[in-house]
């Protein structure tokens, strides 16, 4: 069975995140640090590992992965990043979005600042730290609201 581009931007609207995480470097990169694009849904339950395979196998750059910790419920976690399957997974759910729109079009927009990580202009750096601020503001928990 295959999921409609709809029910997964639902998932990713109410079980998910769109955002860019901040990974330190020692390898050349000018700032320390760069940027890694991404886009995940977690859930725990019976049928969520059954769930994050539909999304592998319809997007299969992405990954999935299982943890437990303790006595808590398994966590089920379907993950994809890379400019490629992520701007194309975002292209695809970016119209049935309606919580996640502001982060996955500031994603997309990452995307075109720069094909590169290294040897940026300033403008370029500032661009994408000015992207990745918002991207974390958007993200804060409990201001995903609609407004």
């Amino acid at each position: 069975m295959e999921l409609s581009k709809q029910y997964i931007a639902g998932l990713v609207d109410g079980e998910g995140w769109i955002g860019i995480a901040k990974h330190r470097t020692s390898t050349g990169y000018k700032l320390g640090y760069l940027f890694r694009p991404g886009c995940k849904v977690s859930m725990t339950g019976e049928s969520a590992l059954s769930l994050m395979n539909q999304l592998k196998v319809q997007y299969p750059k992405g990954r999935v992965s299982s943890r437990r910790r303790g006595t808590y419920k398994t966590l089920h976690t379907f993950w994809i990043k890379g400019r490629g399957p992520l701007s194309e997974f975002l292209k695809d759910i970016l119209p049935y979005l309606q919580i996640k729109v502001k982060q996955a079009r500031l994603v997309l927009m990452y995307f075109e600042t720069s094909e590169k990580q290294s040897y940026l202009t300033d403008q370029e750096i500032n661009s994408r730290i000015k992207i990745y601020n918002q991207l974390k503001d958007l993200n804060l928990r409990g201001s995903g609201r609609p407004k």
